[in-house]
């Protein structure tokens, strides 16, 4: 019996987990997953949202036609809660109406009221960059969206689900009046089951929703065979002669070189500090590397970048740990690894992706 209910505690917090690791940015307020920033259906068709009528149904006008159309949001269910529908109301009217809009469409084109069915994509600019994000999602993770039983694409069947799960658990949006599975009472558990618990949450158990520290501390540790590869074969102070002698990539002038790294073509800009000497260096100089940058080589869209930053920022991190600091509406992050006087910061732009800067202090 024991033994049992061990396994069910476990399994429990193993899902629980689940739906504390995804990975959201937050836009203005509202929650949307990092995967589906550059994922929107190729084929769309441009409208403006002109009226709400309900939770889940807008009217729409298309460019230089003089009707509207009715268009239902795909698995948005109308909602009994008159409370509930009011909210989701006037958020569809605060993000939607008057705005320009972009529509998609599944196996089914209209539904049996004459109503068309689709998927609604509302732009979204930020500083260097724009989005299409889905609104379907939108409202099904924030919590404001009763989810459907339509039939549609697989992808978006899952995505949809596990997000309309993930805001009933925590309680978003206008699910803050529902009753979720009841968790296991940990006091009532046997005393053994108890302290095994707590050793496995000492380990590391606890979920990265629930440690608000890994974030905001200096990473420590790290992957030194990682750092040699990042630093391809360099170590900062190093004069111009020690960098020709030992990088890893095509010399192209002194200060420029191309190579492979991480699965991707980059041009390499090395910054080096001139150090001026004292004593019996006077009046000597010197050039000690200080800073390492990496550009891709060749022509990327935004989407194509996005991937390549979003790949990275993977494989840094399974190798340095969370990140430091990370900014979201930029799409920047950076470590700093405070032991090795060194500050790593990755971008999701073509020039200038990686950037590894020495920032201890340089000798002659």
């Amino acid at each position: 019996m024991r033994r049992t209910l061990l396994f069910a505690v476990l399994i429990t917090l193993f899902i629980s987990s689940l739906y504390a690791v995804v990975s959201v940015v937050n836009f203005n307020g509202l929650y949307y997953p990092i995967d589906l920033l550059k994922e929107r259906d190729i084929s769309v068709e441009k409208a403006k949202c002109v009226k709400i009528i309900d939770e889940n149904t807008i009217e729409v006008q298309y460019p230089d036609l003089d009707f509207t159309d009715k268009v239902t949001l795909l698995s948005i269910e109308e909602i009994e809660d008159e409370q509930a529908k009011k909210r989701i109301i006037r958020k569809n009217t605060q993000y939607l109406l008057n705005k320009e809009v972009l529509l998609s469409y599944d196996w089914a084109g209209m539904n049996d009221k004459g109503e068309i069915l689709a998927y609604v994509w509302l732009p979204y600019s930020i500083p260097g960059d724009c989005y299409d994000l889905l609104w379907n999602e939108i409202l099904l993770l924030n919590g404001y969206g009763e989810m459907s039983n339509d039939a549609i694409n697989v992808f978006k069947a899952v995505l949809f689900t596990e997000s309309y799960k993930h805001a009933r658990e925590k309680k978003l949006g206008v699910w803050k009046n529902i009753k979720t599975e009841e968790p296991i009472n940990f006091t009532e558990l046997d005393k053994d089951i108890q302290e095994y618990l707590v050793m496995k949450y000492r380990d590391g158990f606890a979920t990265k929703e629930d440690s608000t520290s890994a974030s905001s501390t200096a990473i420590t540790a790290y992957n030194g065979d990682f750092l040699n590869q990042l630093l391809l074969g360099m170590e900062f102070g190093m004069t111009v002669n020690e960098v020709r002698d030992n990088i890893n990539a095509r010399y192209v002038s002194i200060d420029r070189f191309q190579g492979s790294n991480f699965d991707t073509e980059w041009s390499y800009g090395l910054t080096f500090s001139t150090l001026s000497g004292s004593g019996e260096n006077q009046g000597r100089s010197i050039r000690r590397l200080r800073q390492i940058n990496y550009g891709v080589l060749g022509n990327y869209s935004s989407n194509e970048i996005f991937s390549v930053y979003s790949n990275l920022k993977t494989i840094f991190t399974n190798s340095l740990g969370e990140p430091s600091s990370e900014n979201l509406s930029s799409n920047s992050t950076t470590w700093e690894l405070n032991e090795e006087r060194m500050q790593i910061s990755i971008f999701s732009r073509s020039y200038d992706t990686v950037t590894i800067r020495y920032t201890g202090d340089l000798e002659y």
